[in-house]
């Protein structure tokens, strides 16, 4: 390999993984571990701060934050990261459209030509829907919360419920859940001494009052906001049989619309909420399988009427 592109490609494998061994780093450009450290040697004559990491081997890492080297990135890597960036739009989080067009701009001027040329490819062919979230998420707030959650924090926020009612929270962080366009808090409430899930979009004026002191049990995050999404919010909560497989199930009923567990091999029960019932027989007929009412029984009538308005439209 010319000495060039081995050094390129020594820079591209330390952007990759924290640490690399003299040996490993060798096999990977087909040279000797010698020859590993003379090449490293010259990077950091180039200014590049890349640390030992003790071991028999000599293990190297590159320093974050310090002299930054080109973004050396495979056209694979460069289309995944062209898909993440553009799906930043539709997360849920104000500004994130605005901040996508300025991040693939700046990648335009690093990446090389041929990862580049895939990533315009990508982006000129695809065709986005122009869909707003009606309640996006502050970033900010978000990137509190996500600190307050990493570094064990209490926060203090303001929290308007579903029904208008405005309240004033101390919680203690576990997790941030992002399902489609929303994105949930799971927290343990200080004051009701409970596990509960935040809308974060319903959440304002966030600050950090102190450490967190979770309790000893900490629920499955995910789990905990289906719970929340799909059933505990909603007057009318729904049980049915549905004669499907369950990995078939999963495949049509999303997790944030209801909660699936296995029967038997050949079906499923789902667990799901709503203000009114028509809105859950519309979707049950929608699933296009068979399935059996196990509660409540007003859900069965609901479905007969609505057999009947279809059958004289």
């Amino acid at each position: 390999m010319d000495p060039l592109a081995r050094l390129l490609e020594i820079l591209g494998l330390l952007q990759g993984s924290p640490v690399w061994t003299a040996t490993a780093l060798a096999e990977r450009t087909g040279t000797t571990p010698r020859t590993v450290r003379r090449d490293i040697s010259r990077l950091r004559e180039l200014g590049y701060r890349i640390a030992a990491a003790p071991g028999p081997d000599g293990g190297y890492r590159l320093d974050r934050g310090r002299a930054v080297p080109p973004l050396l990135l495979t056209a694979d890597e460069a289309v995944a990261l062209v898909i993440g960036v553009r799906s930043a739009g539709p997360a849920g989080v104000a500004g994130m459209h605005e901040a996508a067009d300025g991040a693939l701009t700046k990648l335009a001027t690093v990446l090389p030509p041929a990862a580049w040329a895939r990533v315009s490819d990508l982006d000129a062919a695809t065709v986005r829907p122009e869909r707003g979230n009606p309640s996006p998420v502050d970033a900010a707030a978000l990137a509190l919360l996500a600190a307050a959650v990493r570094n064990g924090r209490r926060v203090r926020f303001g929290y308007t419920a579903a029904d208008g009612t405005a309240s004033r929270r101390r919680a203690d962080p576990s997790a941030l859940v992002h399902t489609g366009p929303r994105w949930y808090l799971v927290a343990h409430d200080v004051d009701r001494a409970a596990w509960r899930t935040f809308r974060v979009d319903r959440i304002t004026a966030a600050e950090e009052v102190g450490p967190a002191a979770l309790p000893a049990e900490v629920p499955e995050p995910l789990g905990l906001v289906q719970r929340g999404t799909a059933l505990a919010a909603y007057r009318w909560q729904a049980r049915i049989l549905l004669d499907l497989p369950l990995d078939v199930a999963r495949m049509r009923v999303p997790p944030t619309i209801g909660l699936l567990d296995e029967a038997d091999d050949d079906r499923s029960l789902l667990r799901l909420g709503g203000e009114e019932l028509r809105p859950i027989a519309t979707f049950l007929v929608g699933l296009t399988c068979d399935f059996e009412v196990l509660d409540p029984p007003a859900l069965v009538e609901e479905l007969h009427a609505l057999g009947r308005w279809l059958a004289g439209r």
